[in-house]
């Protein structure tokens, strides 16, 4: 998306869908941000942000986009292995293993919901 014009389309178009534009401009290109029905906050150019507070929330937000981030590699690799008709022992340890990755990955996102289930 290059053209001023572009960029007005696409904030026409998260208005038709419900979205609110808010009183905060993206960091990086100073465009409006628009709060979806779904919740999330976005930038017409750069798609989703996130809003933090302070350097704590900052933190917390970088650690949960490298878990994003882990988690689709994972789940890359979980489709590579079951496309393939027969799945030999190594390839479904190598399952097992991450599958194991992302039952930790859930605990570390969701730590309270651990403590409740001991």
């Amino acid at each position: 998306m290059s053209s001023k014009n572009d960029i007005v389309k696409k904030m026409a178009q998260y208005l038709r869908e419900g979205a609110s534009m808010l009183d905060l401009s993206c960091p990086l290109c100073n465009n409006p941000l628009f709060k979806l029905r779904t919740g999330d906050t976005v930038c017409p150019i750069h798609g989703k942000v996130y809003i933090v507070k302070d350097e704590a929330e900052l933190t917390k937000m970088q650690s949960m986009n490298v878990l994003d981030n882990l988690e689709k590699v994972i789940y890359g690799n979980i489709e590579a292995i079951i496309s393939n008709e027969k799945i030999s022992d190594e390839r479904l340890n190598t399952l097992i293993k991450l599958l194991e990755v992302l039952e930790r990955l859930n605990r570390l996102r969701n730590p309270d919901k651990v403590k409740e289930e001991k």
